[in-house]
């Protein structure tokens, strides 16, 4: 990754797939987002097949 693609992620701030933290302090709190990211693609993915699926 660029500085220039760093800067452009963060200029469009937080979303779905991106999440800013100041302080890493509660490991349990990171944990459960990361998961919940994971599982959001991975819905996304599982969704994206069964479509293929049906046409």
């Amino acid at each position: 990754m660029t500085e220039t693609e760093l800067t452009e992620i963060v200029a469009c701030g937080e979303t779905s797939k991106v999440q800013f933290k100041e302080l890493l302090d509660n490991k349990d709190s990171i944990a459960a987002e990361m998961v919940a990211m994971a599982n959001a693609e991975a819905v996304k993915s599982e969704h994206q097949v069964f479509m293929k699926i049906l046409k």
